[in-house]
C-alpha cells in the first residue's frame, strides 16, 4: 500500500515538475517581449567582401530586422576604421520584418586577405551590432556593377526567419537532461523527508505537502539551470532602463 502510494507520489511530482518548468518559461519569455518589445533586434548575418571594385575596400553587410520598430544605421566601422560611403551620410534605414544588404567602403588597405576580419555597426540609438569573419576565397565575391551599383532594397522576411526554431546544443541537452533526473529524485526525497518530519494526519494533508513541497522544489532548479540554458538576450543595465 505504501509503495503504491509513493508511486502516485511521483507521478504527480513529475507532472508538477513540467508544468512548473512550462509556466516559467512562458513567463519570462513574455516579460523578454515585453521587455524587448520597443528595443532594436537587429543582427548582422551574412558579410561578402567584394573584389575589383573602382573605389576602396568593399564589403557587403546583410543585417536583419526581426523587431517591431525600424532600425537606422548610421555608422559602419571595419577593423575599427571608420565607412567613408556610409549612405552618403544618410542613415541606412531598416524597416521591421525585413533584411538589408548595405555597402561599406573603406580606404584601400583596411581588409588583409587570409585573416579575421571585425565589421561593426552602429544604430541611431547606439547600438552595436559586430560581425567577424575570415577574409578569404569562400567570403569572396567578384565585382558586378549590375548587382554591386544597385540601391539597397528591403527584402522582407518569412516566418522561419522571424521565429527560428529552437536547437538546443549538445551542452544544453545534456544540462536539461540531468536537470529532469535531479529533479525527479529531489522531489521524491524532498516529500519522504517532509513526510518524515512532518507527520501529516489525513491524505489531504500528505497531497498539500506533496504539492507545495515539490513547488518549491521545482521553481528552485529551474530558476538556477534556466539561465544557463538559456542566457538572458538583455543586461541588468538595459532591464533598468526599461523599468
Amino acid at each position: 500500500m505504501k509503495l503504491k502510494r509513493w508511486v502516485l507520489f511521483l507521478v504527480v511530482g513529475i507532472c508538477v515538475l513540467f508544468v512548473g518548468v512550462g509556466l516559467f518559461v512562458a513567463w519570462n519569455g513574455s516579460i523578454t517581449v515585453g521587455l524587448m518589445g520597443n528595443a532594436e533586434q537587429a543582427s548582422i548575418t551574412n558579410v561578402r567582401f567584394v573584389e575589383g571594385t573602382p573605389v576602396g575596400d568593399t564589403i557587403k553587410v546583410t543585417v536583419r530586422n526581426t523587431g517591431v520598430t525600424s532600425v537606422a544605421i548610421l555608422q559602419g566601422f571595419v577593423n575599427e576604421t571608420k565607412a567613408t560611403n556610409i549612405n552618403s551620410g544618410q542613415a541606412f534605414v531598416i524597416p521591421k520584418a525585413t533584411s538589408l544588404e548595405i555597402t561599406l567602403t573603406t580606404p584601400n588597405g583596411t581588409l588583409v586577405y587570409g585573416t579575421q576580419q571585425q565589421i561593426k555597426l552602429i544604430t541611431s540609438k547606439g547600438t552595436s551590432l559586430g560581425y567577424s569573419l575570415t577574409y578569404n576565397s569562400k567570403s569572396t565575391s567578384a565585382y558586378n556593377p549590375l548587382v554591386d551599383d544597385n540601391a539597397p532594397t528591403p527584402r522582407p522576411l518569412q516566418p522561419y526567419e522571424l521565429n527560428p526554431p529552437l536547437k538546443l546544443s549538445s551542452y544544453q541537452a545534456t544540462v536539461l537532461f540531468l536537470t529532469s533526473a535531479i529533479a525527479s529524485i529531489s522531489v521524491v526525497g524532498a516529500c519522504l523527508l517532509a513526510n518524515y518530519a512532518l507527520h501529516p494526519k489525513n491524505r489531504r494533508e500528505l497531497f498539500v505537502m506533496l504539492f507545495f513541497v515539490t513547488l518549491i522544489v521545482v521553481f528552485a532548479l529551474v530558476a538556477v539551470v534556466f539561465p544557463i540554458l538559456f542566457p538572458p538576450q538583455i543586461g541588468y543595465m538595459q532591464l533598468l532602463m526599461f523599468c
